[in-house]
């Protein structure tokens, strides 16, 4: 991006932090230096085996997207430049760094950038050729938009409106390559004689390959360099705007890559047929209206939505819109809407009613309250149910917990398990939620003519102090004593 300093001029690099490596002994990073005659910046490697011995802190970079002039030292607001300047699409790209593996020896290789850009294709050659090849398949890269809800999903505020935007056109062009030949994998199976159960499995697993590998082929997928591999581009739940990104070689061996994508696939595949003799059915339908018939199931295992937490179907969007090219037509009941269904999602979503958080919350313990009616319908006598659920607020398991209650489900057992990953990128350095509780509710039980007590009490799980609380119910119930998670640990 260009200084908005009339006598300067220079390009300005929008990087929030250079760091490549930080292990112990092996600190790598990218010493910003400006070059006053071409008035751009250069980046130079450096390694040390201590912070410290770097001689600059690499973290010095754009902060919440401000940044300063590396040339003359002016300071750049986000608002409005730097937001007028992405939307006016005069953000541009700039290789920094080239992260290489050595065949037979272990660890990464940095190089500079700059020696290496001559290798790389013009821009304009990669746009004739995604051209030639949208063409040719008749399926449009992802042209569908982005929702603006800053906070969440802040790409767009600086140009990136649409899903075509979060990536680059490089990026595109592999993309769209893939989806291509998923798209012809479909018709190959059936002319070599085989079934159109088979060739349409083989195809939807490779529309799913394609999905993992937009998500480590984004410009928003980030550097791990304390595991010195990419970041998926949802390293937690949103599309934020990423100023320094990590691109893949999508057919090479480093993480993200194509075949990495295959093989986990292919695991599963192996681990569930062996394991599993019948096979599992399949059903898409509304939870508050499944298609099977009462007092049938032994159990329902659900995790349902968390409330407030995660806007579920806005991110399930960057996902469709490539399923819907690659596999879209094997599932056209599926596909037939722009973006995902959002009108009947059970998440507290305030936007979604005018901005009133209360009829939000309403709507949301309406929508869990029939959907644990129908998995009381469905279950047997002696059926049981196990419900996942997360949430930092009183108020998120109180809705939850009111939806059973009024569904006449008895809460029999709870049990906090870790469920994150405690090295995944969310949990760095923050707060992040790190375990989930499991509820057993069973059963049926006369419905309480007035609402159970809380009280507050904590045990410990692994010398991690978990809260929970403790519900009391009217005596006049059949119900015991029992205890419900309530809120879950921090990592």
């Amino acid at each position: 991006m260009k200084c908005p300093n009339p006598a300067c001029g220079a390009e300005v690099p929008l990087v929030r932090q250079t760091w490549l490596c930080k292990k112990p002994k092996k600190y790598v990073a990218l010493k910003v230096i400006p070059n006053y005659e071409t008035k751009r910046v250069e980046f130079e490697v450096v390694e040390a085996a201590t912070e410290k011995g770097l001689g600059f802190d690499p973290a010095a970079g754009s902060s919440r997207g401000n940044s300063t002039c590396r040339h003359c030292g002016t300071t750049i607001p986000t608002k409005p430049y730097i937001q007028e300047q992405g939307k006016a699409e005069k953000i541009g790209h700039q290789l920094m760094a080239i992260v290489c593996t050595t065949l037979g020896e272990q660890g990464k290789t940095y190089l500079i950038g700059t020696a290496y850009e001559k290798y790389i294709s013009d821009e304009i050659v990669i746009k004739n050729r995604l051209q030639t090849l949208v063409e040719e398949i008749g399926v449009s890269t992802p042209d569908e938009p982005v929702k603006v809800w800053s906070g969440v999903f802040n790409a767009p505020l600086y140009g990136l409106d649409k899903f075509e935007k979060l990536f680059t056109f490089r990026q595109l062009l592999s993309l769209m390559t893939f989806v291509k030949w998923v798209k012809l994998v479909h018709q190959e199976i059936l002319q070599q004689g085989y079934e159109e159960g088979l060739a349409k499995a083989i195809s939807t697993y490779l529309g799913i390959m394609c999905d993992r590998l937009t998500d480590y082929n984004s410009s928003i997928s980030t550097w791990h360099n304390g595991r010195e591999l990419i970041g998926h581009t949802f390293t937690r739940q949103a599309l934020p705007m990423v100023w320094d990104f990590a691109e893949i070689n999508p057919i090479g061996t480093g993480s993200g890559n194509a075949k990495g994508a295959l093989d986990w696939i292919l695991q599963f595949i192996k681990q569930e047929s062996q394991e599993y003799t019948k096979p599992g059915i399949l059903q898409r339908s509304s939870a508050t209206s499944i298609s099977i018939e009462s007092a049938s199931l032994d159990a329902v295992i659900t995790d349902p939505p968390y409330f407030d937490s995660v806007p579920y179907a806005d991110l399930s969007d960057f996902f469709y819109v490539w399923l819907k090219r690659s596999i879209g037509h094997l599932y056209p009941e599926h596909f037939s809407s722009q973006l995902t269904p959002k009108k009947n999602e059970a998440i507290m979503e305030p936007s979604r009613h005018g901005g009133d958080k209360k009829k939000a919350a309403q709507f949301y313990e309406e929508i869990m309250h029939k959907a644990f009616c129908e998995a009381n319908r469905v279950l047997k006598p002696n059926g049981m149910m196990v419900v996942v659920y997360a949430h930092k607020t009183t108020s998120g398991w109180s809705t939850l917990i009111d939806s059973l209650r009024r569904a006449r489900f008895t809460i029999t057992e709870a049990w906090p398990l870790d469920t994150e990953m405690s090295s995944r990128l969310r949990g760095q350095n923050s707060a992040a939620l790190a375990s989930s509780i499991f509820l057993s509710p069973t059963g049926c039980y006369p419905t309480a003519t007035r609402r159970p007590s809380f009280r507050r009490t904590c045990f410990n799980t692994r010398s991690r102090c978990y809260p929970v609380c403790q519900w009391t119910p009217d005596k006049r119930t059949t119900a015991n004593r029992y205890f419900i998670g309530f809120l879950e640990t921090s990592s």
